[in-house]
């Protein structure tokens, strides 16, 4: 199955090592997670890249950071709901 080929996102720790602040770090990881999930989303319903750009758009015009990692856990759950 496609899905089960899908990479989770790797985090290197040591390029935050002073550099980044939290707020960017915490962006960056649920812009990472986000990728994943849309990645997932288009391999298990077969979508094409038209067919997400809605989701993928609705997602970005998001600006806070916390509601934009509450938005991708709510995805999470409802992709995980309608998988099991």
């Amino acid at each position: 199955m496609v899905v089960k080929s899908l990479q989770p996102p790797v985090f290197d720790t040591t390029k935050y090592e002073g550099d980044k602040g939290v707020p960017e770090i915490f962006d960056e990881v649920v812009f990472k997670m986000a990728q994943f999930y849309f990645a997932v989303f288009q391999a298990v319903f077969s979508k094409d890249s038209e067919g997400m750009r809605p989701l993928i758009a609705s997602f970005l015009r998001l600006q806070d950071p916390l509601e934009r990692s509450r938005k991708l856990i709510e995805y999470f759950k409802e992709l995980h709901g309608i998988i099991e």
